[in-house]
């Protein structure tokens, strides 16, 4: 694995983290939506608790039942559900931005001692003994 190599695996990563950005972007504005839906829910059943104070309306409304009860049926626990699902939504979508986002990349090697690991590493990274040691017949790493 070489320099050009490397700068090609973080160029794809680059566009994936592009795309999760959109992405995100998209998700974002759905909660956001979902989340305004919810507020007008709130201020209409409160304006709909204010009118059931109106004998009129009380007698038209059960009165083992809020109004809030009947509004909750009709979609306040669907929507609840959407909004939980839309924010795990956002967050998946952020993390992924920020792992292909990185300008970095993680390697990981493994072996027995004294067989070229640390010289791997400093022929891929361009690094030298100072950053990476690597010494014959010694464990250093």
């Amino acid at each position: 694995m070489n320099k050009t190599t490397i700068d090609a695996i973080l160029e794809k990563r680059r566009v994936e983290a592009k795309k999760y950005a959109e992405e995100l972007t998209r998700q974002e504005e759905r909660l956001a939506k979902l989340t305004s839906i919810k507020a007008l829910r709130r201020k209409y059943i409160s304006a709909l608790e204010d009118a059931e104070r109106c004998e009129t309306v009380r007698e038209i409304v059960s009165s083992e039942r809020t109004v809030e009860d009947l509004i909750s049926d009709v979609f306040g626990k669907k929507l609840d559900s959407a909004i939980d699902l839309a924010q795990k939504a956002v967050d998946n979508v952020r993390n992924l931005a920020i792992r292909y986002g990185r300008e970095t990349l993680d390697v990981a090697v493994i072996g027995r001692a004294g067989v070229g690991k640390s010289k791997l590493l400093q022929t891929i990274s361009g690094l030298d003994n100072s950053c990476i040691p690597s010494y014959d017949g010694d464990h250093c790493t």
